[in-house]
């Protein structure tokens, strides 16, 4: 796949935050990135859904190294949102 297919495939999969996390089901890994990578809005977005994830085990992200807000790591979230 060239640049130009990858440019074309890339518009036509991107979405606002909002909606990406209602395509996530209980049991999903969720790999952030971390430090300058990483994505607030992404994670933010997740904890606004996780009474939807009662059961969810899997999401998982890089905390080791954040530059930023960490919604994630509220005690709120334990068991429902597991770091590695």
């Amino acid at each position: 796949m060239g640049a130009k297919e990858l440019l074309q495939y890339y518009k036509e999969h991107v979405m606002p935050a909002e909606e990406a996390v209602k395509l996530v089901q209980s049991g999903d890994m969720i790999l952030d990135g971390h430090g300058h990578g990483r994505s607030e809005v992404l994670m933010a977005a997740l904890c606004e859904r996780y009474d939807k994830y009662q059961d969810f085990k899997g999401v998982r992200d890089t905390t080791g190294y954040n530059l930023g807000a960490s919604p994630q790591c509220d005690p709120k979230y334990d068991g429902i949102i597991n770091h590695v």
